[in-house]
């Protein structure tokens, strides 16, 4: 069996790590940032202990500059240069496995191949591309198929809210786990964060902010990705900003979590901010409920009013009941994979309800709450040429993987002009796209609903003087 060493373990390293062993061969991992005793996993080891008796070693990182520095320590360590290999692609998936012995048949041919490499593996390169086309194809294929199977089951039981749907089709019916927290969901943060409790991009000490002196006011951020800026450095988020404006008179917490709607907001609110009797409440929203409302359940949108993120709820609610129905959520490559029944109008009702609902309940705990419809790309007037590259770009990756929702960007600069008729003119509701929209400089980033380091300060200023403006601060 041949011996690889992959040096490097961030996203390509993991997905080589997938393809190797699926292919056959043994593998070591060797990452310097990584500390292996927290882990009995013996596939990794410290760079001390690399030996010379690996058929090649493959460094996994995407910067060039870095892997020859990583390239040249193993060279000191004696290792042979020409089986020094650099790989950056990350795009193969264990969901991919059932195409690996089409594209890499004979493990010890795969070797030779990889070792008469060029050093930057063009051929692997383009045939994990091909692999990737030909597993898109595949799930094309099979999404249109699946939309049927959806629409007559749904046909058939068009009472039901799907996750009543998800229990009636699945095969099992018990033995049901659940990781969610009572009553609200966070997804795990998809980069290292410092709290482990809730996942937030920054730890709260709960009873310290609870115990905070009279005289400290706090102010209590909630949104989705835009917000909790996974994206970059945390001081030049909307919160980041606002923090360094107002001083020490304040504190400013956030508690973003990419995918959440309004409806999600409110409920995180019910559970962890209330208690913490916030003075301020601020709400950053609108993006994400059209996205999750266009795959969201017709009856829990239209009769309960809930938006919600389907990919988090009813998959994981499918796969804990082994259901075989097919959700519209996970149907990401088929442009019409969302769900007719659902209207603007009905995503607009939603969110109205919720917004009220939560001005109330802050209300009636004595504190101030003002909701912010985000900045969106679709809304700036004029884009510059790099946020044009931006879309483009990612244009041709939502086709891949959320197809539907290249046609819900293109046209949101409607949908927020019609909700904006639609609630008319609430006191507490303001639209963040009256403050970007006439910029003629790059405020959004790498992706529509994201606004860079110049978007997020222009936005905090936005908020703090509004609420100086109402005498708050």
């Amino acid at each position: 069996m041949a011996r690889v060493l992959i040096y490097g373990f961030g996203w390509s390293g993991q997905s080589m790590l997938k393809l190797c062993e699926k292919i056959g061969f043994a593998c070591d991992v060797v990452d310097d940032g990584l500390d292996i005793s927290l882990t009995n996993d013996m596939r990794f080891i410290e760079f001390s202990s690399i030996k010379k008796i690996y058929d090649i070693y493959l460094i996994c990182v995407v910067e060039e500059q870095v892997a020859s520095k990583m390239a040249n320590k193993l060279i000191n360590l004696g290792v042979d240069e020409s089986k020094i290999k650099y790989f950056r692609d990350f795009s193969y998936r264990e969901k991919m496995s059932y195409l690996v012995d089409k594209y890499f048949k004979n493990p010890k041919e795969v070797l030779q191949e990889w070792l008469s490499e060029e050093k930057n593996m063009p051929n692997l390169c383009a045939k994990i591309n091909s692999l990737v086309q030909e597993y898109r194809q595949n799930k094309r294929i099979k999404g249109e198929n699946e939309l049927e199977i959806y629409q007559d089951f749904s046909s058939k039981h068009s009472s039901l809210n799907v996750f009543a749907r998800i229990y009636e089709s699945a095969l099992i019916k018990s033995n049901l786990t659940n990781i969610n927290y009572p009553g609200f969901s966070i997804g795990v943060s998809f980069e290292k964060r410092d709290d482990r409790n809730f996942y937030f991009v920054e730890e709260i000490d709960f009873a310290k902010v609870a115990n905070r002196k009279s005289n400290v006011k706090l102010i209590a951020c909630l949104g989705n990705s835009a917000l909790r800026v996974e994206y970059m450095d945390f001081s030049k988020s909307i919160t980041g900003y606002m923090r360094e404006s107002l001083g020490d008179s304040y504190i400013v917490l956030n508690f973003g979590v990419t995918g959440y709607t309004i409806y999600e907001q409110m409920m995180l609110y019910n559970a962890l901010v209330y208690p913490l009797k916030p003075d301020i409440t601020l709400s950053f929203f609108f993006g994400t409920d059209f996205r999750s409302g266009l795959v969201d359940c017709e009856q829990l949108v239209q009769t309960h009013k809930m938006l919600y993120g389907a990919w988090w709820y009813e998959g994981d609610y499918k796969r804990r009941c082994k259901s075989e129905l097919p959700l519209l959520c996970e149907m990401n490559t088929n442009p019409d994979a969302f769900n007719s029944k659902i209207q603007d109008k009905d995503i607009y009702e939603a969110i109205l309800l919720r917004l009220n609902q939560f001005q109330q309940m802050v209300s009636v705990g004595g504190g101030a709450f003002y909701a912010f419809i985000q900045p969106l790309l679709s809304c700036k007037l004029k884009w510059t040429q790099e946020e044009q590259n931006m879309r483009d770009k990612e244009r041709e990756f939502l086709n891949n993987v959320v197809s539907y929702q290249n046609a819900l960007i293109d046209r949101f600069d409607s949908v927020v002009s019609g909700f904006n008729q639609y609630v008319g003119d609430l006191s507490y509701l303001y639209d963040l796209n009256e403050v970007t929209k006439d910029s003629l400089e790059s405020i959004f980033t790498n992706y529509w609903i994201h606004c860079n380091e110049l978007g997020n300060k222009m936005v905090a200023e936005a908020v703090v003087g509004l609420l100086k403006d109402k005498g708050i601060l």
